[in-house]
Formats: structure tokens, C-alpha cells, sequence
């Protein structure tokens, strides 16, 4: 916000942005715009990053964040159903997001060397869980551990194509 940025905050119908919208706008963001936003709705992902893709031409930063926890383990009886919900939130989710905002990610590189390239930053939020793993908490640290394995991949195949887009 500090920087002038034009944001837009996506999250589940209902979520109250409007403090934190006010928040951003005093801090010097130039623009802010909440959208409801639901990442297992695969067509709601695509349209709405299409929108925002097309209005701002580029996505500059992109912070895949979505993401709930649970007690879902083997061990502790979890339930499929809640596994698979996790799953679809927190893996599917950052997929669909990360698929449907690629054509937008990044601006032209303005430099002579590599004008091809595009500049960007692609944030992905995991957590240590999907490195050391949790008791009880299986099917969160799965899908963490994919969110790691899938930016490393995406990190080293942006690398390979000359590509100036940070993935963290």
C-alpha cells in the first residue's frame, strides 16, 4: 500500500474488508477492491481474475494464500470428506488460482536484455507443517507440503525460461 499499488482483496462472500480496505487506501494504496471470491468454484476463479487481469492488463504481485486447517488424520479417524474439503481449499485452490492469473502475471521487462522477460512476484503461503509434518494433523500438512513442492517447481521453471518472476 505504501508503494501506491492498485489491490484487490478476493475472498468468500461476506468476508468484511471494509476496515481493511480503509486501512490499505490511508496507508497510500492507490486502489482497492474487494470481490467475492470462492477458490473452489473453479469458473468464479477464472472469470474474476480474467476481470482483473483485463482491467489492470498486468498482475504485478500475486498472493496465493488461501488456505484452513483441521484435526484430519489417519490415525485419529479422519473423515474423507473433511480431507477432501481441506484438499480442495488448500492444494486444488492454489492451483486453480495460480492457473487461471498466469496469462496476467508479471509486466514486460523494460530492459533491453531479455525484453521478453516479465517482471513479477508469485507469494505462496505454506506453513513449516509441510516440512516436519503435525500430530493429528495429517491432511493439513499434506497439502502444505504440496504448496512448497509446487512453488519450488514453478520457481525453477520460470528460472529455466528467463522469466524475472519471483516466486516465493
Amino acid at each position: 500500500a505504501p508503494l501506491g499499488m492498485r489491490m484487490y482483496l478476493l475472498d468468500l462472500p461476506g468476508s468484511p474488508f471494509n476496515k481493511l480496505k480503509e486501512e490499505l487506501l490511508d496507508l497510500g494504496a492507490e486502489h482497492v477492491e474487494s470481490l467475492p471470491f470462492d477458490v473452489t468454484n473453479k469458473e468464479q476463479v477464472k472469470s474474476v481474475l480474467k476481470q482483473i487481469g483485463e482491467k489492470e492488463k498486468y498482475i504485478d504481485i500475486l498472493i496465493n494464500n488461501a488456505g484452513i486447517g483441521n484435526k484430519c488424520s489417519i490415525t485419529n479417524n479422519g473423515d474423507f470428506e473433511e480431507y477432501r474439503k481441506l484438499m480442495s481449499i488448500n492444494v486444488d485452490g492454489i492451483w486453480l488460482v495460480l492457473q487461471a492469473a498466469l496469462p496476467y502475471i508479471g509486466r514486460p521487462n523494460q530492459l533491453k536484455k531479455n525484453p521478453d522477460a516479465r517482471i513479477g512476484q508469485l507469494i505462496f503461503m505454506s506453513s513449516s507443517a509441510g516440512k516436519t509434518g503435525v500430530p493429528y494433523m495429517a491432511a493439513y500438512a499434506m497439502s502444505k507440503a504440496a504448496i512448497i513442492a509446487l512453488a519450488n517447481s514453478v520457481r525453477l521453471e520460470y528460472k529455466m525460461s528467463n522469466q524475472k518472476i519471483d516466486v516465493i
